[in-house]
């Protein structure tokens, strides 16, 4: 067994960082990691997707509730290709449907030419502020509560996009590329006005991967973990690694408001 600094370590010396960044990020991640017991909170990205039906998600869905279990739902309100009627109808009733909703980004478009540019850190600050009142629009047309997080898209945000919506939501989410476009924070730092909730590795990814490294890294802290998954990513495979997953570790997931309850108390007591 090894803990998640072999899982930091792996990551950096494929990377161009400096020695000091990577024993900089490792310190970070061992002490959000230490004395205790960690729950996890699923995050799921990428709803709804163009390039698969509804009746696709529906089955991710079917899966997630056979165990009973709750999670963090990314949501993109201006897909280019628009939101059906029964994509909003589940929308509705998320809260039936144990699901926590999270704004994942604006139409999820890859708007930069550069590698490390998505969609959020190529508008301006006035382009970011007319579309939060849209998505919140959005939202309370169809009678569902603004979300209190954001999920940027591919995980690309720099400081300077996380200081203008930091305002605005009280949990920012990223993933293994935050890393290099915003920097090394340890898990739920306070960044600005939010609380900064990445899911590196080895807590991202297909299921069929996460569930093998996970049972090598020590359950150590007393803080929720945020497990990031792709619903679209668990088709390949027909969800037979997501069940799995969830036999193994459903005992361990927590909903979304365990999850910021966690946090917060985690933060204030750093």
């Amino acid at each position: 067994m090894y803990n998640p600094l072999t899982f930091a370590i792996r990551f950096f010396n494929n990377t161009s960082l400096n020695l000091y960044a990577r024993m900089h990020y490792t310190s970070h991640l061992w002490n959000s990691l230490s004395d205790g017991n960690f729950k996890y909170l699923i995050r799921v990205d990428d709803f709804p997707r163009s390039d698969f039906g509804h009746d696709d998600f529906m089955r991710f869905h079917e899966v997630m509730h056979s165990f009973d279990c709750p999670y963090l739902l990314g949501v993109t309100p201006f897909l280019p290709t628009g939101v059906t009627k029964i994509e909003l109808d589940f929308l509705r009733n998320s809260d039936s449907n144990n699901v926590s909703l999270s704004l994942h980004g604006f139409t999820h478009e890859k708007l930069g030419s550069k590698k490390y540019q998505g969609e959020i850190d190529c508008y301006s600050r006035e382009e970011i502020k007319e579309l939060i009142i849209r998505s919140k629009s959005f939202f309370s047309d169809i009678g569902v509560e603004y979300p209190d997080s954001f999920i940027p898209p591919f995980n690309i945000i720099d400081k300077d996009t996380y200081s203008i919506i930091s305002n605005k939501f009280k949990f920012i989410m990223g993933g293994p590329v935050s890393l290099t476009t915003l920097g090394l924070y340890r898990f739920s730092e306070k960044l600005h006005s939010s609380l900064f909730i990445p899911s590196y590795f080895p807590f991202y990814g297909k299921t069929s991967k996460i569930i093998k490294d996970l049972e090598r890294v020590y359950p150590q802290k007393d803080a929720v973990m945020v497990v990031t998954l792709h619903w679209a990513w668990e088709i390949q495979d027909d969800f037979k690694s997501l069940r799995q997953f969830l036999a193994a570790n459903r005992s361990r997931i927590v909903n979304y408001k365990t999850a910021k309850q966690s946090w917060i108390k985690n933060y204030e007591s750093s």
